[in-house]
């Protein structure tokens, strides 16, 4: 396996006659596409992409049993970009619903009956086996999420996955990066100190 960039790719010419496999993060499905088509434009005739990188990849070696599939909030904040999936939210308020990208397609109240309304709504939606990612559930917060990934059995399918961390962990990292821009180019409130 070679780690080149995908902006110097085209420069191996060593790689023009060989089966080439890009593999991304599984959230930079349109960047590899569009290298792909470039690249072949350029004579590349092998080359190839695997479809949700490197993370669809990583939960593949996983057994089963232990899959519990999960994004980060930055994954799911990026991948809503590129990524056409339907957001579930479950025990979420107002607020917290407002705070999603997008609007949930389905709410579900945080009950004793969750379990059995969710399983019941994910065996009557079809889920596409050729989709990286068609679902994701969103909770309210990690011991939430953790309670319910306990009690509800998902199919093997790799297109459902939760939020790791819940809307309280997205909220945080949507805060996080609104502060970041906000102080870029600003000045430092106290003085750096380099010793060499």
């Amino acid at each position: 396996m070679l780690t080149i960039p995908l902006n110097q790719i085209s420069e191996a010419r060593f790689l023009m006659d060989k089966n080439v496999i890009l593999v991304g993060s599984g959230f930079d499905q349109i960047q590899i596409n569009q290298t792909i088509n470039y690249l072949r434009k350029k004579g590349f005739k092998r080359i190839f992409a695997l479809t949700g990188g490197i993370y669809a990849w990583d939960n593949q070696q996983k057994s089963v049993s232990l899959r519990q599939q999960e994004i980060s909030p930055e994954e799911f904040l990026s991948g809503g970009k590129t990524i056409h999936w339907q957001i579930i939210s479950i025990g979420l308020n107002t607020k917290q619903v407002s705070a999603l990208p997008e609007q949930p397609v389905k709410q579900f109240a945080f009950t004793q009956n969750t379990v059995s309304e969710l399983n019941q709504f994910m065996q009557k939606k079809f889920t596409n086996k050729d989709t990286f990612i068609h679902y994701v559930l969103v909770g309210a917060n990690e011991q939430d999420i953790k309670l319910l990934q306990q009690q509800i059995k998902l199919s093997k399918s790799a297109n459902i996955t939760w939020l790791r961390g819940g809307i309280i962990a997205y909220q945080h990292y949507v805060q996080q990066q609104t502060n970041l821009i906000n102080h870029t180019g600003k000045s430092l409130y106290r003085s750096c100190r380099l010793n060499i």
